[in-house]
Order: C-alpha cells, then sequence, then structure tokens
C-alpha cells in the first residue's frame, strides 16, 4: 500500500514522531509557506470582491460661511450655514470582457500554487528529516563495530603479550597488535564526531538551537523493511509531484492574467446609483424635500496610453512564456 501522510510512523520510533511533530509545527520555513497561502487567499478573495456590487455610506456636516462676493447669491452671500450630506451610494461594474473574471481565476489559482507549495515544504522537510534521523542510527551502529573492534583488538594485544612472553610469538606481531588500537580509537571518536553533527542538523530541521541535540537519543527503530511499491508506476505519477503540480497551477494563473491585459483594451463600463439627503441647516435635514437620488451608467474607453496597455500585454505573455518553460 502507498505510504500515508504520516508515513514516517511505520518505523515505530516514538522519537522520531516527536521530531517529526515538532518540526512541522516550529520549522520557520513551514510558517512563512503558510503565511504565503494565507496571503494568497485573501488576494483571490479581494480580486473576488470586484464581482459583487459596491455599497458605501457617507455622512458629513460642515459648518460654511458662503462669500458675499461670489457666485453664491443673496440671501445666503456673507452668512454662515451647516451644510449637511448624507448618501448611500451603490455601484457595481458591468464585466462584458470578463477581466474581472480572469482576475479572480489568476488570484484564485495563485492560491493554489501557494497551498501546492506549503505541502512541498513539508515533503522536503519531513523526507529530510527522516534521512537525517537514518544517517544517525547508521552512526550508532557504526560506533557499536568499532567499539566492538576495539574490544577484539585488546584481546587480540593481550594474547599476543601471552605469547610474545612464552616467546611463541615475536616482537614484531606484538608491533602490529599495539599499532592497530589507535586507529580504532580515532575511528570510534570519529563516530562521536558524526552523532554530534547529525544531531545538531536534526535540531536544526526541529527549528531550535543547538542545545536540542542533547536531548536527542539513539533511535530505536522497530521497521526498517523496504517499502514495497507497485510492479509498474505509470509515467503521469511525476506530475503529481508538489513542485511540478505548483508550476502548472502558475501557467494557469499566467495565462488568466493574458486576459486581464487583453480585456483592459476595452470600454470598462459601470452602473452607479445613490440616495441621501442635503440641506443648509439642520431644520429641514430630515424632511421629504431634501431627499437627492441619481442613477446612471458611467463608460471609460482607453483611447490614448502611449503604449502602457500593449506593454502590460507583452509583459504578461513574456511572463506566461516563462512559468511554462519553468513548468
Amino acid at each position: 500500500s502507498w505510504p500515508k501522510a504520516a508515513w514516517w510512523t511505520g518505523f515505530g520510533d516514538k522519537q522520531l514522531d516527536q521530531l517529526m511533530s515538532a518540526a512541522l509545527n516550529a520549522q520557520p520555513s513551514l510558517r512563512i509557506a503558510e503565511a504565503r497561502v494565507r496571503q494568497a487567499q485573501a488576494a483571490a478573495g479581494n480580486a473576488e470582491s470586484s464581482q459583487y456590487p459596491q455599497v458605501n455610506g457617507s455622512l458629513k456636516s460642515t459648518r460654511e460661511r458662503f462669500s458675499a462676493h461670489s457666485t453664491i447669491p443673496a440671501p445666503l452671500a456673507g452668512q454662515g450655514y451647516s451644510v449637511n450630506d448624507s448618501s448611500l451610494g451603490v455601484s457595481y461594474e458591468l464585466d462584458f470582457w470578463g477581466k474581472n473574471r480572469a482576475t479572480v481565476n489568476a488570484a484564485l489559482d495563485r492560491a493554489h500554487a501557494a497551498e501546492v507549495d506549503l505541502q512541498a515544504a513539508r515533503l522536503i522537510l519531513t523526507t529530510t528529516l527522516a534521512r537525517t534521523y537514518l544517517r544517525l542510527d547508521s552512526a550508532y551502529a557504526q560506533r557499536d563495530l568499532a567499539q566492538d573492534t576495539l574490544r577484539q583488538r585488546a584481546k587480540t594485544l593481550e594474547l599476543t603479550r601471552q605469547r610474545v612472553a612464552t616467546q611463541i610469538d615475536s616482537q614484531v606481531e606484538l608491533t602490529q597488535a599495539e599499532a592497530a588500537m589507535p586507529a580504532t580509537r580515532e575511528r570510534i571518536a570519529s563516530n562521536n564526531e558524526s552523532i554530534a553533527l547529525i544531531n545538531n542538523q536534526i535540531a536544526a530541521l526541529e527549528g531550535k538551537g543547538p542545545d536540542a541535540r542533547l536531548t536527542i537519543q539513539r533511535p530505536r527503530l522497530v521497521n526498517v523493511s523496504p517499502v514495497q511499491l507497485p510492479s509498474a508506476l505509470p509515467v503521469d505519477l511525476i506530475g503529481r509531484r508538489p513542485d511540478i503540480v505548483a508550476g502548472r497551477w502558475r501557467v494557469e494563473a499566467a495565462s488568466q492574467d493574458i486576459k486581464v491585459a487583453k480585456a483592459q483594451f476595452y470600454p470598462n463600463i459601470s452602473l452607479s446609483a445613490f440616495i441621501g439627503l442635503q440641506s443648509l441647516g439642520f431644520d429641514q435635514f430630515l424632511t421629504a424635500g431634501s431627499r437627492v437620488t441619481g442613477i446612471g451608467p458611467a463608460v471609460s474607453l482607453p483611447i490614448f496610453e502611449g503604449g502602457r496597455l500593449r506593454s502590460n500585454l507583452g509583459a504578461q505573455q513574456a511572463e506566461y512564456d516563462a512559468a511554462v518553460e519553468k513548468y
């Protein structure tokens, strides 16, 4: 069967399980990836808001003295009044050319890519930590072998001394037996150094300082049998790799950006309406006669942009080409 999400639990080592949990919760690179996911999701929500009507309310009151020599006629000229204005406005952009839809789709594709990047970061972290932990187990095994060798050579040295004392062996054999001891002790010291270095690496993968290595004990792996893979693997399995999936989402996002850039060449059409109250002074402010309303379309058409829109389209097409090549 294929490995599950917490595949490392198959080794049956509780310390490894604890290290994995600590790394997944405390590793700064994962927290950065999670923050990017939230940022991309927020950007998608911001883009999606453009598909809905926008409602805004305002209320203001200004005490103003009108000039006696301006365009304001008598009896207002030269007098001071409170200018009161409250309104509720509604606006909605008609997405005839699909610009808003493409913007939303691009934002969603980037959010999906960020989510896959998070999974890729988790996969890299867990596999690297598992490999490092297995190296630690191997380093302990090598030290055990070196210590066994040291004990055997110590016995050989003692036996050789006895044989030399009884004149069965010569001084040459004794010298050879004595020469083997320092090399074995040096190998044990090298193994201890490797164990300390690997413990430091595990502490770093946990997102902790070097002191964390002091709490790491010798691995106790229960099951280290090879994982059984299917006899045949389809070639499209590689397309499920997180980094490749994220690359495909970024290609999709870039293609949507091209649609947005093309839509900017066409007119922008929106509808707006408002209702409110306007009056001089507070006496008549809340009466029906102070009511104001309005509704109407607005159309804006780019006529001369100095090549800005065409340059923007070219930049988006180049971004798409780069995303395709990277994928």
